[in-house]
């Protein structure tokens, strides 16, 4: 389901040291992530379903960028 998606992709991206290498994303993806959240108590959940979606998919860039920077500083993941 799209909640346990996204939830699972912010978890990676912060594993990656997203908070760090990729601010932005990472940023994005969560507040995404709060407005599904927001969303769906509200009972919208068509608008929830499209957040948590983005929300991933932000998520997703910030693992990655945070990958490649880190491959780039020669950093690994704590």
């Amino acid at each position: 389901d799209d909640y346990n998606m996204a939830a699972t992709a912010l978890q990676a991206a912060k594993v990656a040291g997203a908070p760090r290498f990729a601010t932005g994303y990472y940023t994005r993806a969560n507040d995404h992530f709060k407005q599904a959240q927001k969303y769906y108590r509200d009972r919208d959940y068509e608008k929830a379903s499209q957040s948590f979606r983005q929300a991933k998919l932000f998520a997703e860039r910030a693992e990655n960028f945070s990958a490649l920077k880190r491959a780039q500083t020669g950093e690994v993941p704590e």
